[in-house]
């Protein structure tokens, strides 16, 4: 569901070269597979191509999104003293 909620966002390496349907029906497909499964009881299935790499895509964003936020909180405190220093 995290795959569906961040399509726009998040699956951005695994659209590179290929159709987002392509992606997005594989992801959706995993996803009734996954609830057909639960509902009689069977162990899960294995994820498919789409599936794998719209997740391997969330797990890059998502890498990508922390050193950004942790790159703007090492800069804040060198950026206050300037605006401080500026009369702001």
């Amino acid at each position: 569901m995290t795959l569906l909620e961040v399509w726009d966002s998040g699956l951005v390496y695994a659209f590179h070269g290929r159709s987002p349907v392509w992606v997005l029906r594989g992801v959706i497909s995993h996803a009734v597979d996954c609830v057909g499964a639960w509902q009689r009881e069977e162990a899960l299935p294995e994820p498919n191509r789409a599936f794998g790499q719209a997740r391997e895509s969330l797990a890059a964003n998502r890498d990508e999104w922390e050193a950004i936020a942790e790159a703007e909180e090492e800069d804040r405190p060198r950026r206050r003293p300037q605006r401080d220093g500026n009369g702001s």
